[in-house]
Protein backbone atom coordinates (compact mmCIF):
# COMPACT_ATOMS: atom_id res chain seq x y z
CA UNK A 1 0.00 0.00 0.00
CA UNK A 2 1.39 3.20 -0.66
CA UNK A 3 1.16 6.18 1.57
CA UNK A 4 1.09 9.70 0.55
CA UNK A 5 0.90 13.25 1.21
CA UNK A 6 -1.40 15.36 -0.39
CA UNK A 7 -4.32 15.57 -1.30
CA UNK A 8 -3.89 13.35 -4.62
CA UNK A 9 -0.50 12.37 -3.82
CA UNK A 10 0.79 9.98 -6.53
CA UNK A 11 -2.29 8.72 -7.01
CA UNK A 12 -3.29 8.48 -11.28
CA UNK A 13 -6.95 9.48 -12.25
CA UNK A 14 -9.87 7.20 -13.23
CA UNK A 15 -11.49 7.62 -16.41
CA UNK A 16 -15.13 6.96 -17.11
CA UNK A 17 -15.46 4.59 -20.16
CA UNK A 18 -19.22 3.83 -20.88
CA UNK A 19 -22.59 3.46 -18.69
CA UNK A 20 -25.43 1.80 -18.17
CA UNK A 21 -29.03 2.31 -16.52
CA UNK A 22 -29.68 -0.72 -14.99
CA UNK A 23 -32.68 0.60 -12.87
CA UNK A 24 -34.64 3.52 -12.65
CA UNK A 25 -36.68 4.31 -10.01
CA UNK A 26 -36.47 8.37 -9.55
CA UNK A 27 -37.34 10.55 -7.85
CA UNK A 28 -35.79 8.29 -5.12
CA UNK A 29 -33.50 5.72 -6.25
CA UNK A 30 -31.44 4.88 -9.81
CA UNK A 31 -28.87 2.09 -10.23
CA UNK A 32 -26.13 2.39 -13.48
CA UNK A 33 -23.36 -0.23 -14.46
CA UNK A 34 -20.25 2.09 -15.52
CA UNK A 35 -17.02 0.64 -17.08
CA UNK A 36 -13.89 2.73 -15.43
CA UNK A 37 -10.21 2.39 -16.47
CA UNK A 38 -7.27 3.41 -14.00
CA UNK A 39 -5.21 6.07 -15.99
CA UNK A 40 -1.95 4.88 -14.75
CA UNK A 41 -2.34 1.09 -15.23
CA UNK A 42 -4.62 1.07 -17.91
CA UNK A 43 -6.82 -1.30 -15.21
CA UNK A 44 -10.40 -1.77 -16.25
CA UNK A 45 -13.70 -2.45 -14.32
CA UNK A 46 -17.36 -2.12 -13.59
CA UNK A 47 -18.36 -0.62 -10.90
CA UNK A 48 -22.07 0.39 -9.83
CA UNK A 49 -23.38 4.00 -8.93
CA UNK A 50 -26.75 4.69 -7.14
CA UNK A 51 -28.59 8.05 -8.16
CA UNK A 52 -30.54 9.16 -5.25
CA UNK A 53 -31.47 13.06 -4.38
CA UNK A 54 -29.14 15.39 -2.49
CA UNK A 55 -31.07 15.84 1.03
CA UNK A 56 -30.94 18.37 4.05
CA UNK A 57 -30.93 17.77 7.87
CA UNK A 58 -31.89 20.57 9.96
CA UNK A 59 -31.00 20.54 14.19
CA UNK A 60 -33.36 23.05 15.11
CA UNK A 61 -33.49 24.96 18.42
CA UNK A 62 -36.74 26.26 19.76
CA UNK A 63 -36.75 30.24 20.63
CA UNK A 64 -35.63 29.32 24.37
CA UNK A 65 -32.55 27.93 23.09
CA UNK A 66 -32.93 25.11 25.27
CA UNK A 67 -34.94 22.38 23.65
CA UNK A 68 -34.34 20.72 20.00
CA UNK A 69 -37.17 20.17 17.54
CA UNK A 70 -37.49 16.49 16.22
CA UNK A 71 -39.66 14.20 14.78
CA UNK A 72 -40.59 10.61 15.17
CA UNK A 73 -41.74 8.42 11.89
CA UNK A 74 -41.90 5.15 10.87
CA UNK A 75 -38.91 4.44 8.85
CA UNK A 76 -39.11 0.67 6.53
CA UNK A 77 -35.95 0.55 6.07
CA UNK A 78 -35.48 -0.12 9.78
CA UNK A 79 -38.69 -2.15 10.21
CA UNK A 80 -39.69 0.50 13.26
CA UNK A 81 -40.31 4.00 14.41
CA UNK A 82 -36.88 6.66 14.62
CA UNK A 83 -36.38 9.58 15.99
CA UNK A 84 -34.90 12.04 14.47
CA UNK A 85 -33.76 15.38 13.43
CA UNK A 86 -36.39 16.82 10.32
CA UNK A 87 -34.73 16.74 6.97
CA UNK A 88 -35.81 15.55 3.09
CA UNK A 89 -35.06 15.45 -0.10
CA UNK A 90 -34.06 18.69 -2.54
CA UNK A 91 -36.53 18.80 -4.90
CA UNK A 92 -35.10 19.76 -8.47
CA UNK A 93 -34.18 23.41 -9.18
CA UNK A 94 -34.19 23.82 -5.52
CA UNK A 95 -31.00 25.16 -3.02
CA UNK A 96 -30.30 23.26 -0.04
CA UNK A 97 -31.62 26.46 2.35
CA UNK A 98 -34.84 26.59 0.40
CA UNK A 99 -35.38 22.77 0.85
CA UNK A 100 -34.13 22.59 4.47
CA UNK A 101 -36.84 25.72 5.57
CA UNK A 102 -39.62 23.99 2.88
CA UNK A 103 -38.95 20.75 4.95
CA UNK A 104 -38.73 21.83 8.00
CA UNK A 105 -42.21 23.88 7.52
CA UNK A 106 -43.77 20.90 6.27
CA UNK A 107 -42.70 18.04 8.81
CA UNK A 108 -43.13 20.33 11.83
CA UNK A 109 -45.15 23.60 10.99
CA UNK A 110 -42.26 25.25 12.52
CA UNK A 111 -39.82 28.46 10.81
CA UNK A 112 -37.09 29.82 12.03
CA UNK A 113 -35.35 33.39 12.48
CA UNK A 114 -31.80 32.11 11.70
CA UNK A 115 -30.22 29.24 9.38
CA UNK A 116 -26.59 28.44 9.37
CA UNK A 117 -25.18 25.82 6.77
CA UNK A 118 -23.29 23.48 8.64
CA UNK A 119 -21.76 21.25 6.17
CA UNK A 120 -22.76 19.61 2.79
CA UNK A 121 -21.04 15.66 2.97
CA UNK A 122 -21.08 12.98 0.79
CA UNK A 123 -22.59 10.05 2.69
CA UNK A 124 -22.04 7.37 0.72
CA UNK A 125 -18.89 8.29 -1.46
CA UNK A 126 -18.32 4.64 -2.79
CA UNK A 127 -21.70 3.97 -4.48
CA UNK A 128 -23.56 7.36 -4.33
CA UNK A 129 -23.43 10.59 -6.35
CA UNK A 130 -25.79 12.89 -3.55
CA UNK A 131 -24.80 15.17 -1.09
CA UNK A 132 -26.63 15.69 2.66
CA UNK A 133 -26.59 19.35 3.50
CA UNK A 134 -26.56 19.92 7.40
CA UNK A 135 -28.38 23.27 8.52
CA UNK A 136 -28.51 24.42 12.13
CA UNK A 137 -31.80 26.48 12.94
CA UNK A 138 -32.41 28.93 15.82
CA UNK A 139 -35.07 31.02 16.58
CA UNK A 140 -37.39 28.08 16.49
CA UNK A 141 -41.26 28.20 17.15
CA UNK A 142 -44.73 27.12 15.47
CA UNK A 143 -45.81 29.37 12.35
CA UNK A 144 -48.64 26.87 10.78
CA UNK A 145 -50.22 23.05 10.84
CA UNK A 146 -47.65 20.34 9.35
CA UNK A 147 -47.99 19.50 5.49
CA UNK A 148 -47.17 15.97 5.04
CA UNK A 149 -47.11 13.99 2.37
CA UNK A 150 -49.78 11.25 1.49
CA UNK A 151 -47.82 8.66 3.23
CA UNK A 152 -46.11 10.70 5.99
CA UNK A 153 -47.10 10.29 9.68
CA UNK A 154 -44.92 12.67 11.51
CA UNK A 155 -45.38 13.33 15.41
CA UNK A 156 -43.13 16.68 16.17
CA UNK A 157 -41.48 16.06 19.64
CA UNK A 158 -39.49 18.42 21.58
CA UNK A 159 -36.96 17.57 24.08
CA UNK A 160 -33.86 19.37 26.23
CA UNK A 161 -30.60 19.65 24.38
CA UNK A 162 -28.92 18.04 26.93
CA UNK A 163 -31.04 14.60 27.28
CA UNK A 164 -31.15 14.29 23.13
CA UNK A 165 -27.20 14.66 23.10
CA UNK A 166 -27.16 12.16 26.42
CA UNK A 167 -28.96 9.51 24.25
CA UNK A 168 -26.70 9.95 21.28
CA UNK A 169 -23.94 9.27 23.19
CA UNK A 170 -25.71 6.27 24.53
CA UNK A 171 -25.60 4.96 21.70
CA UNK A 172 -29.60 5.26 21.16
CA UNK A 173 -30.40 7.93 18.36
CA UNK A 174 -29.14 5.13 15.41
CA UNK A 175 -29.55 7.28 12.09
CA UNK A 176 -26.23 8.05 11.55
CA UNK A 177 -27.26 11.06 9.32
CA UNK A 178 -28.95 12.37 12.50
CA UNK A 179 -25.64 11.59 14.78
CA UNK A 180 -24.14 13.61 12.08
CA UNK A 181 -26.03 16.79 11.92
CA UNK A 182 -26.43 16.72 15.76
CA UNK A 183 -22.56 16.30 16.42
CA UNK A 184 -22.08 19.27 13.84
CA UNK A 185 -24.12 21.22 15.39
CA UNK A 186 -22.70 20.70 19.37
CA UNK A 187 -19.76 22.49 18.82
CA UNK A 188 -22.60 25.87 17.11
CA UNK A 189 -24.47 25.35 20.14
CA UNK A 190 -22.07 25.50 22.73
CA UNK A 191 -22.54 22.12 24.32
CA UNK A 192 -19.05 20.55 25.39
Amino acid sequence: MAEVDGADGELAPWERLAGQRLWDGLPLLAMDRERWRQMRSGREGNFYRCHMPSWVQIVPVDEDGERLILVRQFRFGMGKFSLETPGGAIEPGESPLAAAQREFLEETGYGARSWQSLASLHPFPAFCDNLLHVFLATGCRRVSEQHLDPFEEVAVVTRPMGEVYAELSAGKLSPVHVAVALLLAKERLGLS
